[in-house]
């Protein structure tokens, strides 16, 4: 599981990212890896994946100097639009209306 934390956290900008290229790359099939996820983080490895990336979308809107496609982008999101529809869903807010919040623009 280790191995593929590691994984999923330095690819987790690849927009194509897969829960087959985490197996391939652990060694493991991709049906023992999204059972061992499911059981010991909670969460399947899209859920975790999308929070990470929503985590990081958070970090990066807190510089007024990025876009906010340029953050979609930088995530992982090749769509503005689904990265959107995203955000909202997790957080609550629009990137926009996210930065805000946070008092930028």
């Amino acid at each position: 599981m280790t191995k593929a934390l590691r994984y999923i956290h330095t690819a987790f900008a690849h927009p194509h990212l897969s829960l087959i290229d985490a197996a391939e790359f652990t060694g493991l099939s991709h049906p023992y890896l999204s059972r061992l996820f499911k059981e010991e983080m909670g969460k399947t490895f899209m859920e975790y994946v999308t929070e990470l990336r929503i985590d990081k979308a958070r970090e990066l809107l807190g510089n007024p100097d990025v876009k906010v496609y340029e953050v979609a982008g930088a995530v992982g999101y090749m769509e503005y639009a689904y990265f959107v529809r995203v955000f909202k869903r997790v957080v609550g807010y629009s990137p926009s209306d996210y930065r805000k919040q946070l008092g930028l623009r």
